[in-house]
């Protein structure tokens, strides 16, 4: 399929006034966006059906929900929502504001302003054909700066926008299109066919036997009256209909000097090289959550582009400028500049920069060559997540094998990391395990009186050898037996999405820290949507009331079924705490030494009332424990493990009838009685037989494997709705016979 060579903007509605309504109607039939997207057709049809009632759209429905598809395209492109990896829709910052009716016309006016080819949607696999390569532009702005132009007598007509605004591919070439349209204004008739003729035929992406500009101007010059509407709708050009876009001529300084805020506050950004999910939230931030570009609302002092060029070329190196002190600005700068000048422009960039990702690092380090300038920017991005860096430190040992990075964690730990710029994949190699677990753990070892308990590979591009992070941990424990040391690999894209995603959300550096080694346990990630899913499923979700009497504590096992959990609880009252499963894997691991594992301090430290002797129930932060694992084997050894774990060390909590088990239903029953259909759930075989008779046998069974199978929605029907659901609680009587069955599985596991 042919690339596409000219703008595009998905526009089943024009007018940006009914975005909010279109988002608060997909907000409905995605049950507070808990319900999959991608795929789910009847999801599409209900937002199809509902925008019809509500007038919002004017054709009739479809018959498989295209229409609704194409109203959340349109709400994608403005980066209001995204698609993330599992195929659920996300609101973005500027999307939630928007719901809640806040500064609407303001967040709207900021997301058309700041609409740019690529983006988010158009980067979907989904999206076809796909744009060259070498677009760079905002649209919305070129089309408003190419109207506010005396040369231009302020205004564009439709077609001019058609044949003309619409092929720019770079924000650079207004003055090329200006000419271009200036010569087409005073071109002959015949001319005029003959330069539309040729344009049509160099850009028509279209897989068609003609390429007349007639047909042309038919197909694009709907996007060109988009474009016109959403200008109109920014206050900056007015759409006069049937003749052309204006700006007064009495707003233009206005005009000129809100594009040039503009352009400083949000310059074109660059994270779709991250991943297309930071891109959406980047994009998608509400125009309080401010933005700035490297150089603030103002540009350095000189507005020579070269200078400028200059600078943002000596500050490649460095991921956030506004970390950096003002003497070391100056010191970077006075490379290549005077000192008076470097003094100037460091104050400018301390004074004017704000937190942001640096567009020019994120360019300069996924397209790094040089592997020493790589390390060395790979140690500033972690310096900017919060880490203590040293760089090629010296070994403790008279070696030569010396790691790139090594950071200091704490007082007494140390996390060793080597980068890997090897294109296109890096392998973690057999000779590559033995490096790290017979050489460079074991010489960084007590290094500045500090253990070594973690390691990790950062790649420039793609990675293989996940498993082989356990063999260095295993290796290792040769060398080092008395304590666990984890590994994790990440490409280069994932780092930066990391940092990038703190950032957006204002965590402060310990933050970070603590998020990066919670997500170190030997795995590997290559999309920063898996790393954030993996750090916030080990993440604890609290319930917004204080109400202890009325309040709950999910512990759950099922990594997948936690995020259905927290999406699909009633935040109101029930808190959400993951617990990991792999915690007894271990098979020399004592039982005493399991319960003083940090997935039992976070129990302890959530339930707030302390543990052993200093165990107080008045101090108990939720007035139920739920116990959600699956229905299988290693289920039942969660909840053994669990319930041991209160009996010995709590055991007030569960002599007060405060610990439950929830149970997981088996099967999911969709069938139709008195001419309605129905979904019910079976917990066990016997309901299922009830549920048979009740349908007559005409229905369809799903049997379910685990709780991960479980959306949110069926997870709340099923086991957290308080009217539905089905829990069992315990007893010390309960927990004595967990005791018991916990040790001899343990036994068991050890003896096999």
């Amino acid at each position: 399929m042919a690339e596409r060579k000219i703008w595009f903007i998905t526009r089943p509605e024009r007018d940006p006034k009914f975005h909010r309504d279109a988002l608060l109607a997909l907000a409905v039939v995605t049950n507070r966006f808990t319900i999959k997207w991608s795929g789910n057709r009847q999801a599409h049809l209900n937002y199809e059906q509902i925008l019809y009632f509500q007038n919002i759209k004017r054709e009739n429905v479809s018959n498989d929900g295209s229409g609704g598809r194409t109203w959340a395209a349109m709400l994608k492109t403005f980066a209001y929502v995204f698609t993330d990896e599992e195929g659920y829709l996300r609101l973005t910052k500027v999307g939630r504001k928007i719901i809640h009716g806040e500064k609407v016309r303001e967040n709207v006016t900021k997301q058309i302003l700041t609409l740019q080819i690529p983006n988010a949607y158009f980067l979907e696999s989904g999206f076809r054909p796909q744009y060259e390569s070498r677009f760079r532009i905002r649209p919305a702005r070129f089309v408003i700066k190419l109207a506010n132009q005396p040369q231009l007598d302020y205004y564009l007509t439709k077609e001019e926008i058609t044949f003309f605004a619409l092929t720019a591919k770079t924000d650079s070439e207004l003055a090329t299109i200006t000419e271009k349209i200036m010569r087409f204004r005073v071109a002959s008739v015949n001319d005029k066919e003959e330069i539309k003729q040729k344009i049509a035929e160099d850009f028509d992406h279209r897989e068609r036997s003609d390429k007349e500009a007639r047909n042309y101007e038919s197909a694009h010059g709907d996007v060109a009256h988009t474009f016109m509407l959403i200008c109109d709708y920014t206050g900056l050009a007015e759409y006069i209909r049937g003749e052309a876009l204006r700006v007064n001529t009495a707003d233009s300084k206005r005009v000129s000097n809100i594009m040039a805020v503009f352009d400083d506050r949000y310059p074109f950004n660059t994270r779709y090289l991250i991943s297309p999910q930071r891109m959406a939230e980047n994009n998608g931030l509400d125009i309080d959550s401010y933005k700035a570009s490297s150089y603030g609302e103002k540009k350095p002092a000189s507005n020579k582009a070269k200078t400028v060029n200059k600078i943002k070329e000596l500050l490649s190196d460095y991921p956030v400028l506004d970390q950096l002190p003002h003497e070391e600005i100056k010191n970077i700068l006075m490379k290549e500049l005077s000192k008076n000048e470097a003094e100037k422009h460091a104050d400018a960039i301390k004074k004017y920069s704000y937190s942001a990702l640096n567009n020019d690092f994120v360019e300069a380090y996924l397209n790094q060559t040089n592997n020493k300038i790589f390390e060395d920017n790979t140690g500033e991005l972690f310096k900017a997540i919060g880490f203590n860096v040293e760089m090629r430190p010296k070994p403790t040992t008279n070696v030569q094998t010396e790691i790139e990075i090594l950071l200091k964690v704490g007082n007494k730990l140390s996390f060793i990391i080597d980068a890997k710029m090897y294109r296109p994949k890096f392998s973690l190699s057999a000779n590559l395990v033995s490096h790290m677990a017979s050489e460079y753990i074991p010489n960084y070892e007590g290094y500045d009186d500090r253990e070594v308990t973690y390691f990790g590979y950062i790649t420039v591009e793609e990675w293989s050898g996940e498993k082989n992070l356990e063999k260095i941990s295993k290796l290792v424990k040769r060398v080092i037996p008395d304590r666990e040391i984890k590994g994790i690999m990440l490409s280069a894209k994932v780092l930066l999405g990391f940092l990038d995603y703190c950032i957006d959300n204002a965590l402060p550096k310990h933050h970070r820290v603590e998020l990066f080694l919670q997500a170190i346990d030997n795995k590997a990630f290559s999309t920063i949507g898996e790393f954030l899913r993996y750090i916030k499923w080990v993440e604890f979700s609290d319930c917004l009331s204080d109400d202890v009497a009325n309040s709950e504590l999910y512990i759950v096992t099922e990594d997948f079924a936690c995020d259905s959990a927290k999406r699909g609880r009633d935040h109101n009252f029930q808190a959400v705490l993951p617990f990991r499963d792999n915690i007894i894997n271990n098979v020399k691991a004592k039982i005493a030494d399991i319960f003083k594992s940090e997935e039992f301090n976070r129990i302890i430290n959530t339930i707030g009332a302390g543990s052993g002797s200093d165990f107080n129930l008045e101090d108990i932060n939720y007035s139920k424990i739920i116990i959600m694992t699956n229905a299988d084997v290693n289920g039942v050894r969660m909840q053994a493990l669990l319930l041991d774990f209160f009996y010995r060390y709590m055991k007030p909590l569960v002599k007060a009838g405060k610990v439950f088990i929830v149970q997981q239903p088996l099967y999911q029953v969709k069938g139709e009685s008195d001419d309605k259909k129905l979904i019910e759930y079976a917990w066990n075989d016997e309901e299922l037989q009830e549920l048979l008779v009740k349908f007559e046998r005409k229905c369809n069974i799903r049997r379910y494997k685990g709780l991960g199978e479980l959306d949110s929605t069926e997870l709340w029907e099923t086991t957290m709705n308080p009217d539905s659901r089905k829990v069992i609680q315990m007893n010390l009587e309960d927990a004595m016979k967990a005791e018991n069955i916990f040790e001899t599985l343990m036994k068991r596991k050890i003896e096999s």
